[in-house]
């Protein structure tokens, strides 16, 4: 017990540390280029070519690293499973400590890899319990066109941003707009809703336990390609992560925890598999659509539009999949909220 809340403890302080590091990168960055042109001094060639804009990559790189392990060690925490997965465990302590960007870190990180090389497991077996992958419903031809209507009420935001109207009156179209489609895709997914909300409140423990890994595998997918596209010479965040920033908190927190993960989710995985049966290409299209969508008309040229919406890729083709494994749209549904809900919460605490 004693070492569950060290382990609990010290993946919140490399986790914070770790936002710390990325939000002031500049600055530690800064400390790296420094001191790497001091211990090349003696090699001008090898000097020259780790400039500044090399010590920022890999410090947002290692931040973004030990962030997403600091979440991943803490869910094997909760979940009890830091035993079971104890090579893992080391592997993710030992990596945090040979790359962490600050001494606080470095000495929790070796006394949590001290902890968990000593652990030893007990010789008790448990029943692995496994999700079972929900039945299909037989679509039918008037539920395809409400797909295609609710499709095209979704699309409908960009039809609004050019409406030529400003102050209250554009207010109350917005509000409209969010209320109508969220109303229109819970009927168009009313039986799929209530059959899947019932079958996870049966087994409520192991599908929460399906979510929180599957968000969690989604974080490292996101991390990777949010470094490929700042490798590539994006920016570090996208134009609608900008906005939602500087939206007011009262207007982004509830459009980001409630609406997108109960509409996207219909949208971009429910109409989506009503026309596409096979996996993979279901995988790909619900993916690269979801990708776009939160780029296409905020990013300036081709080229910035497509490596801006890599990470939204990621992430809709985690939750494409997680919709495939269980044909239970609340899991995908609680994937998406977990993220929407962590990433709220670094805007009120950390931005």
């Amino acid at each position: 017990m004693k070492r569950k809340i060290y382990f609990i403890i010290y993946s919140v302080i490399q986790f914070i540390m770790s936002i710390v590091v990325f939000v002031n990168h500049e600055k530690y960055a800064k400390e790296l280029y420094d001191g790497m042109q001091s211990s090349l001094a003696t090699i001008p060639e090898a000097a020259q070519m780790f400039n500044m804009d090399s010590a920022i990559s890999v410090t947002l790189f290692t931040a973004g690293i030990c962030a997403s392990f600091a979440i991943l060690f803490f869910i094997l925490t909760l979940l009890n499973k830091v035993v079971d997965k104890k090579k893992f465990a080391i592997f993710l302590t030992a990596i945090s400590l040979f790359i962490c960007c600050d001494e606080i870190t470095t000495v929790f990180s070796l006394i949590a890899l001290l902890l968990v090389c000593t652990l030893k497991k007990e010789k008790v077996q448990k029943e692995k319990k496994e999700l079972k992958k929900l039945k299909d419903f037989k679509i039918t031809y008037k539920e395809i066109l409400l797909s295609v209507l609710l499709i095209l009420v979704y699309l409908s935001q960009f039809v609004i941003d050019r409406l030529p109207i400003s102050g209250v009156s554009f207010i109350a179209v917005v509000i409209s707009y969010y209320l109508v489609v969220l109303a229109l895709s819970i009927f168009v997914f009313r039986k799929r809703l209530v059959r899947d909300l019932k079958e996870t409140k049966k087994d409520f423990g192991t599908y929460f336990k399906y979510i929180f890994k599957m968000w969690a595998i989604m974080i490292v997918f996101s991390l990777i390609a949010a470094v490929i596209r700042i490798v590539l010479g994006a920016d570090v965040e996208s134009a609608n992560q900008l906005a939602l920033n500087s939206a007011p908190l009262w207007y982004v927190v509830p459009l980001s925890v409630i609406w997108a993960p109960i509409v996207e989710e219909c949208v971009f995985r429910g109409t989506i598999r009503r026309f596409v049966s096979n996996d993979k290409l279901f995988i790909v299209i619900s993916a690269i659509t979801f990708g776009l969508i939160h780029t296409i008309g905020q990013e300036v040229g081709i080229y910035n539009t497509i490596l801006q919406s890599l990470q939204y890729i990621a992430m809709g083709g985690v939750m494409a999949y997680t919709y495939t494994k269980t044909n239970n749209i609340f899991t995908n549904m609680g994937v998406h909220c977990i993220q929407n809900t962590f990433a709220s919460l670094m805007m009120i605490f950390v931005m």
